[in-house]
């Protein structure tokens, strides 16, 4: 009897994610400039028949001009693309993958039905997770296809990690997603812990991870080095043209609550960031005391997410958009 009440509840939840993903999809897509360049760039692939090595620019710039992000962005894309030009078939990718990334949430058997019940809810029912699952974003893309990956991994982590075949092909899809979107860097430098005590797993998603920067690599050779020229005068700081938010570390918990918790509350600035900051300091005491590597996953996300926040202070809602399914899944 519960496990009937179970599956109905998950099939309602299903269909609730269908219905507001999908409804008004066509009036309300979000497309402009970004989405207009990825899409000539698909029609000149076809078009040419020759392959990118290099993805959109980012906001950071060296000496030479912008940095980049990876092609499998528009990799992913292309078959798609293929099969139909149109915007509002390629935009109903992003709502399709959400759906998906839920359904393989749910046949995580480390987390108990509840628990997936109540973080089904949060994900589904966050006006930010209901904006960002809606239109063509590189951004997008990387943190839905970073929440399937993640749940395969969980679902067929025993399989993974005693194969390593799996383990190498792990590495290879967890660098090229982190491609798409820098900002998911929180997440794949966390991701070892599952496998930290096998020397030989580490060295395999490492080599996989690195793998997947081939495109860039022969980029640079057919270009005089053009790549690693201008990453290293970013990093020696030559020209340091870096776009950050001004943000102190109270706004930052501020922000968070604006955007994941209680959205248009009516609340001095300084009750949401300490409101915000106990709930966020007590969720990483609370996975740290916990014996499933799960839990010291979850924690370690959390930590890594406010340290590399704070270091690079992006626009704050584009980064919390990378990180909000991991804040509903810690915090539910």
């Amino acid at each position: 009897m519960f496990k009937n009440k179970l599956k109905i509840i998950i099939l309602a939840l299903i269909l609730l994610a269908i219905i507001s993903r999908f409804l008004w999809l066509d009036k309300t897509a979000f497309f402009v400039s970004d989405q207009g360049r990825d899409m000539m760039v698909l029609h000149n692939i076809v078009i040419n028949k020759s392959l990118t090595l290099i993805g959109p620019a980012t906001s950071f710039a060296g000496n030479y001009g912008n940095i980049y992000f990876g092609p499998y962005y528009y990799y992913f894309l292309l078959p798609f693309y293929l099969l139909n030009n149109q915007p509002y078939f390629i935009t109903s990718i992003f709502p399709l993958l959400f759906i998906l990334g839920l359904i393989l949430f749910f046949k995580i058997k480390e987390l108990k039905s509840y628990e997936k019940i109540i973080i089904s809810l949060l994900l589904i029912s966050s006006s930010f997770s209901l904006y960002y699952t809606r239109f063509i974003w590189n951004l997008n893309l990387a943190f839905l296809l970073s929440f399937i990956l993640f749940s395969i991994f969980l679902i067929y982590r025993k399989k993974i990690t005693v194969n390593g075949v799996l383990m190498l092909v792990f590495g290879i899809a967890s660098g090229a997603i982190f491609q798409m979107h820098y900002a998911m860097f929180f997440l794949y430098i966390c991701l070892p812990i599952f496998f930290w005590k096998s020397w030989k797993n580490l060295l395999l998603y490492a080599s996989g991870f690195i793998v997947s920067f081939f495109p860039f690599v022969l980029f640079d050779i057919r270009h005089s080095h053009v790549l690693s020229r201008n990453i290293y005068s970013l990093v020696v700081g030559m020209h340091p043209q870096i776009k950050t938010a001004n943000f102190t570390f109270l706004q930052i918990f501020e922000k968070v609550f604006n955007y994941l918790l209680v959205p248009s509350i009516n609340l001095y600035p300084l009750i949401k960031s300490l409101f915000m900051m106990g709930l966020y300091l007590f969720t990483i005491y609370f996975y740290i005391r916990q014996k499933k590597i799960l839990n010291h996953f979850i924690a370690l996300i959390f930590i890594v997410f406010l340290i590399s926040f704070s270091i690079f202070k992006r626009d704050f809602d584009y980064y919390l958009a990378c990180f909000y399914i991991w804040f509903y899944i810690g915090a539910g």
